[in-house]
């Protein structure tokens, strides 16, 4: 595949092919009621506050040299992907120049 993608480019491109791996996580927080231990005879009164907040991680890295590139979202869908595709790019082509 990175064969057919580097016979793709020009012949003047010298720049080298860089191959790197993308994933994407969920970061966040739901508090909810659960039991917890009290003494015999003792009924706890626990505060609850119902809240779900979550930020998302686009992060890829090179695993020939280490080069990474992450950003940080708040939702994770298609045009999240866009943004981080088009960041990622912008930014690897602004450290090669």
């Amino acid at each position: 595949m990175v064969a057919t993608a580097a016979q793709s480019f020009p012949p003047e491109d010298t720049r080298p092919l860089k191959m790197f791996f993308e994933d994407e996580a969920r970061f966040g927080r739901i508090s909810e009621i659960f039991s917890c231990w009290a003494p015999e005879g003792v009924r706890p009164v626990i505060q609850a506050q119902i809240v779900r907040q979550y930020t998302h991680i686009f992060s890829a890295v090179c695993p020939h040299d280490g080069e990474s590139f992450s950003l940080i979202l708040p939702y994770a869908d298609s045009e999240a992907m866009e943004i981080f595709l088009f960041e990622s790019s912008t930014n690897h082509r602004t450290l090669r120049k």
